[in-house]
């Protein structure tokens, strides 16, 4: 009779099988804080060496790590914002326009005017004079 292995379970009573979770160090969290502001998500993962799955999960399971994140993605938010501000009061167009249409959900639309396929007209030679 051969003997079964014995797995630790989870809490949940399933075996717990299969990698073990990854855990951010100190130090990643302050990379991944540092390269929110700058990079996606998939980059971010591939320069700790993990897919965009795994970081995506350590989100979900980790409310620190998306904390670390967000963090981040925020301070290059609030400073992108600040300069398209600035922009704006200085009077530039391009900045008024890119702000109204992202944030005041303003939209340009182009008129096109259909004209029909034929036009009908009639010519009326009855009251034409001859000036001879």
């Amino acid at each position: 009779m051969t003997q079964q292995k014995k797995y630790k379970k989870k809490p949940d009573g399933k075996n717990a099988t299969g990698r073990p979770k990854i855990k951010l160090t100190p130090e990643q969290m302050q990379q991944l804080e540092k390269f929110a502001s700058c990079m996606t998500i998939e980059n971010i993962a591939a320069l700790f060496d993990f897919s965009d799955a795994t970081l995506e999960r350590r989100f979900k399971d980790d409310p620190e790590v998306l904390r670390f994140y967000k963090k981040g993605f925020n301070k290059s938010f609030a400073f992108v914002s600040g300069k398209l501000m600035q922009l704006i009061s200085e009077g530039n167009p391009a900045a008024i326009f890119f702000w109204l249409k992202t944030r005041a959900g303003f939209k340009e639309t182009q008129v096109v005017e259909q004209l029909p396929d034929k036009i009908a007209f009639t010519l009326n030679f009855e009251n034409l004079q001859d000036k001879d």
